[in-house]
């Protein structure tokens, strides 16, 4: 009976000593990958990823024209706030950039096959919005990639790839210079180059400076195409002068509570750039 007792006494003892252990083994487990996932990134790490988007699969550098649309956005670092838009389309074959401002309270409604995919990263988005607002939902990346996707559907064509340029780096290329449309409503601003940065590209003298001043910049921006690709256009920049380089605006109205884009004009403005008879 002793015998007896001793020996379920020691199966028990050995059960609750296994079961212990497997919950202290799934704890550790479970902590492991909470900080996995959840620590904070170290400031190296953090920095790496935000200067250049990891999948670039996709993405073309040109039109078969030899058109490239690349869409340049302002934004502001310690809100990551969307802050201003141009489109840059730039020639290869000709030689010819043009920089198309489009007024940051630019308000759209956005199509029912886009919203349903917008909502996927976040139900919140509201399908009646004005281009700089999208910050208010994603974080950065998310809203760089989607943001592409409603100017594309804004003006009724395909944009290669974009470029986020932080605010104090980018006040250093463009400056405001506001037109008249309507004596009812403000003027517009339109984005051109400042003076000093004229002067930069004045000094770039060979190809070699060009492609080391790319190479400098590049690190400050955030963008999803590969500076390999971006030097691929590196011969036809350094052909393109500052006389082949126009600034435009996004035909529209201003209300001045919001911007409503004119399809028509915007679609004969692109296609005149583009060579589209």
């Amino acid at each position: 009976m002793k015998r007896r007792a001793g020996s379920m006494f020691l199966k028990i003892f050995i059960r609750s000593f296994l079961m212990i252990a497997v919950l202290l083994i799934t704890g550790v487990i479970s902590y492991k990958t909470a900080l996995h996932y959840w620590q904070p990134k170290s400031e190296e790490a953090t920095r790496t990823a935000y200067q250049v988007d990891t999948t670039p699969d996709g993405i073309v550098k040109e039109d078969k024209e030899g058109i490239s649309k690349n869409l340049i956005y302002c934004y502001e670092e310690d809100t990551e706030k969307i802050t201003k838009l141009i489109l840059e389309m730039f020639d290869s074959e000709d030689n010819k950039m043009t920089y198309i401002t489009i007024p940051e309270k630019t308000q759209l409604t956005l199509s029912n096959n886009l919203y349903q995919k917008l909502i996927l990263d976040d139900p919140e988005i509201p399908q009646i919005l004005k281009l700089t607002t999208i910050t208010e939902y994603l974080d950065h990346d998310r809203a760089f990639s989607d943001e592409l996707l409603i100017v594309e559907e804004l003006l009724g064509t395909d944009i290669n790839y974009y470029t986020a340029v932080p605010k104090d780096t980018y006040d250093t290329i463009f400056k405001e210079k506001y037109i008249e449309q309507s004596d009812k409503y403000d003027a517009v601003a339109m984005e051109i180059f400042t003076g000093d940065y004229k002067k930069l590209l004045k000094t770039l003298k060979t190809e070699d400076k060009l492609k080391a001043y790319i190479e400098e910049i590049y690190p400050k921006i955030y963008t999803n195409l590969p500076l390999e690709d971006k030097l691929s256009f590196l011969d036809s920049y350094f052909a393109t002068g500052l006389s082949d380089i126009t600034f435009k605006l996004l035909p529209g109205e201003n209300l001045n509570s919001a911007y409503i884009i004119d399809p028509e004009s915007t679609k004969q403005q692109l296609e005149e750039f583009s060579g589209i008879d």
